[in-house]
């Protein structure tokens, strides 16, 4: 092989390297930028779901919170009652009292 041949293909194994450096980059590219387009596509997505799903929870506990509200207006208004038959029964209580005081002075007069 004389020196210009040897001298051309070098230079067209060097064309050739240049050539599948360069393939390869744009593949790389252009695969890396297909991937990251989906995955974004992909992370909407789920964010949409996230969103969705943070919504329904949001309504549940709204739900929950008012169905405590009213139960726990429910519970006032029996604690209510409760007071009120108590405050009955220590009326009742004072009147015995008082009645049996004024039964055992004139059963028993001092």
């Amino acid at each position: 092989m004389t020196e210009p041949q040897t001298w051309t293909a070098l230079g067209i194994l060097a064309f050739a390297r240049a050539s599948m450096i360069t393939f390869t980059t744009q593949f790389l590219t252009r695969s890396i930028y297909s991937l990251t387009s989906r995955l974004d596509a992909q992370f909407m997505s789920l964010r949409g779901e996230l969103k969705s799903d943070i919504e329904s929870v949001q309504i549940t506990v709204a739900s929950l919170n008012t169905q405590m509200h009213l139960r726990f207006d429910q519970m006032d208004r029996r604690f209510e009652q409760v007071d009120k038959r108590f405050e009955r029964l220590e009326s009742q209580v004072d009147n015995l009292e008082r009645d049996v005081q004024a039964i055992s002075k004139q059963v028993f007069p001092e």
